[in-house]
């Protein structure tokens, strides 16, 4: 029992009445209290329930609490319970008198006033809990001198063996219980355990092949003096034997640990390296798409192709980021950018992204908010892909002329967000797995719907990061499918006075910025995609400067000293960053502190830090849409 478990008491009585009248007492107490109305149901119960006390009638119908009492006291691993007689005032002084010889720790006569039955009890659970924390003090010491792995003893003042335990047996050639009462030194040839004004005394020693280290300290009384000894006595053999092969097997644990961050960190690398390889093409594709209007393409069949290549390469670029989400998840180091959340610009991103595919498949999409969007602490981005994860699901597994319905709600310290379809809906033997990596509703070759299955699985990480949960509900298949995600509705680091009330739709997004008059230097050694970006700047109005790498930017650069710089990572000769390094050297007349954009396909979690490190404001992950990066211009040059 520990000082903080609870004190149960078994109640014994076959008076119904006296029974439940002091187990109510007991109980409006505060006590765990069990019940009993014959001796040998007392007696099973003290074996099941383990009470601390039990307040026994002695007049039971079968056996007599005398004997209920005996046979507890009597067995050793109920010994330690308290026994408590209750009996009527009419019992004589010899039936107490015989309860307290049998074993009984206390003899009460009823009727009782509950303020003395109370008091009674508290006074034994004190006395128990006291008694509890010796006999266990006592069994921790006996197990403790039992479980060391060197050979303990202890000495009397004389140098003889009071106690050891079984190691020291062994070590010594005998039996742990034929020692007690011989000197240490006829046990172990060789010892001084004279103790004399020594504190300590050490040996080491070979005994018939091993080698024994043997340390004896004093134990002494209130005066200083001696009045006997520890002696503990280690085997070192093995230590002595296997010094070398324990320093071969460090030096080996080491290079195995360099070659296991070798190997993690080459893991890191290449996955920048493959997201560099796949964002780079992608980013080519998607931005052009982007960039042409349907009455530019001549033909229905041209209009079609534009279609097909704007959306594979969406997905493809989804796909991607996926992947590596999922990686960082894995390994731990996706983390969150915290700051002010404007959920009715989030939703609204969201829902810009999945419009065209609902619209295609004639799906009606509404929005709900209920209540005043508050600004509030977290992730904007990361929400905005929680958003479109849940509301690109629901868009794909809905049928053409379904509906998904999107509601935002806000109390005082919560915001949920309910995404509900009409859809395929989901069986339930799916549900409780709905949010496993690579869960798909069909994996097999004749699936209906593409993706690896890990939309759901990064809403979760990402809804758990932020504090909040995500639960997803199907009445089964056809009836549709809803999920709601609940967030902590935290204040936001910085403040904001804008909201969205009640019924009121969510802001329109911004149109292509102008930048007329801008001077942009934009960097790549990606040729589609510096002219990809820079139709993309000069259809705002900039004036684009553009340099397949860095040390031709330089020279541009020194012509003539830019607004902005847009300037790729990886590039051969030298990267982003030496480039970024050496404009951030100039003086600021020469344009050391002119503001610069990282515009990157490497996507590691480290990358934005390492880019702000070296001197951009701004880091822009491939692939990305040329209106983003225009406003990332625009954003820079009036802020």
């Amino acid at each position: 029992m520990t000082a903080d478990s609870a004190f149960k008491i078994l109640n014994v009585d076959d008076y119904r009445a006296a029974l439940y009248s002091r187990t109510k007492i007991l109980r409006q107490a505060g006590y765990e209290v069990v019940e009993a109305t014959t001796g040998r149901q007392a007696l099973e119960t003290v074996r099941r329930e383990r009470p601390q006390l039990v307040l026994l009638d002695v007049n039971l119908p079968d056996i007599t609490g005398f004997e209920v009492c005996k046979q507890i006291k009597a067995d050793p691993d109920l010994a330690i319970i308290q026994v408590v007689h209750m009996t009527a005032s009419s019992s004589s002084t010899a039936d107490q008198v015989r309860g307290l010889d049998q074993g009984a720790d206390g003899y009460l006569i009823e009727p009782l006033e509950p303020e003395v039955l109370i008091a009674t009890v508290r006074s034994l659970e004190r006395a128990y809990r006291a008694e509890a924390k010796v006999r266990t003090a006592a069994l921790h010491w006996e197990q403790t001198f039992e479980a060391i792995s060197d050979g303990v003893c202890l000495l009397d003042g004389d140098g003889h063996i009071v106690r050891a335990n079984a190691v020291f047996a062994r070590l010594a050639g005998t039996e742990s219980g034929a020692l007690a009462g011989h000197r240490l030194r006829d046990v172990i040839a060789g010892l001084d355990t004279n103790m004399g004004a020594a504190s300590r005394v050490v040996h080491e020693l070979e005994r018939e092949g091993r080698w024994l280290h043997v340390r004896i300290d004093p134990i002494r009384d209130a005066g200083g003096g001696a009045e006997g000894a520890v002696c503990i006595v280690a085997d070192v053999t093995e230590a002595k034997l296997a010094e070398s092969a324990r320093q071969d097997l460090l030096r080996s644990e080491r290079v195995a640990r360099g070659e296991a961050e070798a190997a993690n960190r080459a893991k890191d690398e290449f996955l920048a390296v493959v997201s560099h390889e796949l964002r780079t093409p992608l980013t080519a594709m998607l931005g052009w798409s982007s960039m042409l209007r349907p009455d530019d393409l001549a033909t229905e069949k041209a209009r079609r192709a534009f279609d097909v290549i704007a959306r594979n390469t969406r997905v493809q670029a989804q796909l991607v980021d996926d992947l590596l989400d999922v990686s960082r998840i894995v390994s731990g180091k996706l983390s969150l950018e915290v700051g002010s959340v404007n959920l009715a610009r989030v939703a609204e991103g969201a829902l810009d992204a999945v419009r065209r595919a609902a619209v295609t498949k004639g799906i009606e999409v509404r929005t709900t908010v209920e209540g005043v969007l508050r600004p509030f602490a977290g992730d904007a981005a990361r929400l905005q892909q929680v958003v479109l994860n849940l509301v690109a699901n629901a868009v794909k597994f809905t049928p053409a002329g379904g509906r998904v319905d999107v509601t935002v709600r806000m109390a005082p310290n919560t915001v949920t967000i309910e995404v509900r379809d009409t859809g395929i809906g989901i069986p339930p033997e799916r549900l409780p797995r709905i949010f496993e990596r690579f869960n798909q509703g069909d994996s097999t070759s004749r699936r209906s719907q593409g993706g690896l299955g890990l939309g759901l699985a990064i809403v979760r990480h990402l809804t758990e990061l932020h504090h909040g949960s995500v639960v997803a509900a199907s009445e089964g298949p056809g009836k549709g499918a809803t999920f709601t995600v609940t967030l902590p509705a935290a204040p936001p680091p910085a403040a904001t006075t804008q909201v969205v009330r009640s019924g009121a739709r969510p802001p329109e997004p911004p149109t292509e910025p102008d930048l007329t008059g801008v001077r942009v230097l934009l960097v790549d050694d990606d040729q589609d995609t510096l002219e990809l970006f820079g139709a993309a700047l000069a259809q705002c109005g900039a004036s684009v400067s553009s340099a397949a790498d860095a040390t031709v930017a330089l020279r541009v650069f020194e012509r003539e000293v830019p607004h902005v710089i847009i300037s790729d990572i990886g590039m051969p000769r030298m990267d982003g960053y030496d480039f970024i390094r050496q404009i951030r050297a100039r003086r600021p007349e020469e344009g050391g502190r002119v503001p610069a954009i990282a515009l990157t396909a490497y996507a590691m979690g480290v990358d934005s830090g390492r880019a702000a490190d070296a001197g951009y404001q701004r880091h822009v992950t491939k692939p990305v849409d040329p209106l983003v990066l225009t406003r990332a211009v625009s954003d820079l040059v009036r802020g």
